[in-house]
């Protein structure tokens, strides 16, 4: 559901934000979201990917010659994933319903209105655009050094994600951030056809030995 979809990119938008922007909060509080929103995100995850998985799927049969489609694949692929997903939903549905959830609610209302700001936050050496510099300089060495290793391209994408965003945060007040922003998304869409290849390769193992 695109409310799914939008939820995730919003929790991964705020959890990059407090790592790119880290010490212009309290730790202490800064943390507690965090480790709120890996929680919340990965429920939202594990119902947005089997999205994903089932679009791909039915894109590349539908592209493949029909002498190469032996049996139902189709029908099983889809049958395998929406059952994952029905499960996923469920459990992201029962989330929703427990105290924890009603915490995290709780928590980012109480960020909105009265975000833990530090001492940093007024320091006047400091400008969002040197932010934005040191999460290019994370991107580039990591994407450096990351070769052929699946692990390590998809660490370099993530820190492509969090440059991304963070040139996007800074962009109103600096018209430099837009190419930034717009060459890191570029890495990270390549690095993201990457890894959804290597997550689709793996749940097609799975379902092939079961």
């Amino acid at each position: 559901a695109p409310e799914v979809h939008k939820t995730r990119v919003a929790a991964r938008r705020l959890r990059s934000t407090l790592r790119s922007f880290g010490d212009v909060v309290d730790p202490a509080p800064a943390e507690e979201l965090n480790n709120e929103l890996v929680w919340y995100a990965d429920l939202l995850g594990q119902v947005r990917d089997r999205e994903v998985l089932s679009h791909r799927f039915t894109e590349l049969i539908a592209d493949l010659p029909v002498d190469q489609v032996r049996g139902p694949v189709e029908a099983e692929i889809t049958k395998a994933l929406a059952t994952e997903q029905d499960d996923a939903t469920r459990r992201l549905n029962e989330a929703m319903r427990t105290r924890r959830y009603q915490r995290l609610v709780r928590l980012l209302r109480s960020w909105k209105t009265a975000p833990p700001l530090s001492d940093a936050a007024d320091a006047e050496d400091k400008t969002a655009a040197k932010y934005v510099k040191e999460a290019k300089r994370k991107a580039d060495k990591r994407l450096r050094k990351a070769g052929g290793d699946v692990d390590r391209l998809h660490r370099a994408r993530k820190a492509a994600k969090r440059l991304r965003y963070a040139a996007e945060l800074v962009e109103p007040a600096d018209n430099r951030m837009k190419r930034i922003a717009r060459d890191a998304k570029e890495v990270q869409t390549l690095l993201g056809e990457h890894q959804d290849s290597i997550v689709a390769a793996g749940f097609l193992t799975t379902l092939s030995s079961a």
